[in-house]
């Protein structure tokens, strides 16, 4: 029987015009309104996706591959059946981990690894092994392009805080699971193109509003751990 992979296609988005990039097979220039809104960029470059692709890779620009094919190895976790998003292990250029996974606490949405060492083990080894969780950042994340259709995308009303967090409820919402796997693993140089001290305050109010409710406890999250963890923004 003879096997056809299809090739994947690079979508760059940038903020201003560019020269072309080499190895991109689309080019798109992301013109922001006012101020630059990262929900905005992700919708653009999705939309410019070939209509036969079947899933998505977000990845930011200030990332850097570290595993071998970490893009096989969220596509591992996406095939299966009700799994919607796939979130990578992200470590900051010194080793120590920035993403294992996002929980919800009455703090508000946070990374429950972030600083760690690169080798922590987690909570019953939760950094080893693939798992689901409430969401993953979209620092480095895999969807499934119909489901990324059906919740109509990242919700422009998050320009810079949530956007990734709420993506991954809405999909929670539909029905669908969200993952992470320790396998697929970049360097994200977090704060490279933009640093980030605190939330913004209208888009805190909001993310409250829609989700405090629904997910006062993280379903995968032991309430016998920490609950007051706040959302950090830098190592």
């Amino acid at each position: 029987e003879q096997v056809y992979k299809a090739l994947p296609e690079f979508i760059v988005v940038t903020t201003v015009v560019l020269p072309p990039i080499p190895g991109a097979d689309k080019q798109i220039t992301y013109t922001p309104t006012t101020t630059f809104n990262f929900s905005e960029a992700i919708n653009l470059g999705a939309k410019h996706a070939s209509h036969n692709s079947d899933y998505l890779l977000l990845l930011n620009d200030d990332t850097t591959a570290e595993s071998k094919d970490p893009v096989t190895k969220l596509l591992e976790l996406a095939q299966i059946d009700n799994v919607a998003a796939v979130g990578a292990k992200l470590t900051y250029p010194n080793g120590h981990l920035q993403h294992a996974g996002i929980i919800l606490l009455p703090s508000g949405p946070t990374h429950p690894y972030i600083s760690k060492s690169g080798k922590d083990y987690g909570y019953f080894g939760a950094t080893l092994t693939p798992r689901n969780y409430s969401a993953v950042t979209a620092a480095a994340m895999l969807v499934n392009k119909n489901t990324f259709n059906q919740v109509n995308g990242f919700d422009t009303e998050f320009a810079k805080d949530f956007n990734d967090v709420d993506f991954c409820l809405r999909i929670r919402e539909h029905g669908q699971r969200i993952a992470w796997t320790p396998y697929s693993h970049f360097t994200h140089h977090e704060g490279a193109s933009l640093t980030r001290k605190a939330a913004d305050p209208k888009e805190q109010q909001l993310f409250n509003d829609r989700w405090h409710t629904k997910y006062q406890r993280d379903p995968h999250y032991s309430p016998a751990l920490n609950q007051q963890l706040q959302r950090i923004y830098e190592a």
